[in-house]
């Protein structure tokens, strides 16, 4: 097996170890790959191979993520979108992963869910002082919520 043949394989076999322990994108994957030294085109080529078959795509893990952290986490579109972007998803696959997270329900209503989830249902009542429904707006502008969207709910408009 020549040099490049061996380099090859090796950044291939560390891609799927990667992979292994969870979803990637194409970014973070290049990143990992050229941060242990590997060479920029063999690493390319590696890529496109794992693109090829199936075994990267940007687009499909960030409909998981978006709907996963969105579900679980109670994460608003703002959290995601940075988060996304910051794993190297393509602004398109991220507007098209947060529309299918949200498009079902609007915003508002996962909101108030989150906040229902966290404070109880007490929180969206007239019995909630002042510091609570603060501490409630600031809960969901730290959640990836716009502040605006926040206090709206939390107004009781």
């Amino acid at each position: 097996m020549g040099h490049e043949a061996e380099a090859r394989q090796k950044a291939h076999e560390k891609a799927l170890r990667l992979l292994e322990l969870r979803s990637r994108t194409r970014a973070e994957l290049e990143r990992a790959l050229r941060g242990k030294g590997h060479d920029a085109d063999i690493v390319e080529g590696v890529l496109d191979r794992l693109v090829e078959l199936g075994l990267v795509d940007d687009a499909r893990f960030a409909l998981d993520r978006a709907r996963a952290l969105g579900e679980r986490k109670g994460w608003g579109p703002r959290k995601l979108r940075a988060d996304l972007r910051a794993r190297g998803v393509a602004e398109q696959a991220v507007g098209d992963a947060l529309e299918a997270a949200y498009g079902e329900e609007p915003i508002e209503d996962v909101a108030r869910r989150v906040l229902r989830r966290r404070f109880g249902d007490g929180i969206l009542s007239e019995e909630s002082g002042p510091k609570e429904r603060a501490r409630a707006v600031r809960f969901l502008v730290g959640r990836g919520f716009e502040a605006e969207l926040a206090r709206e709910i939390l107004s009781g408009d």
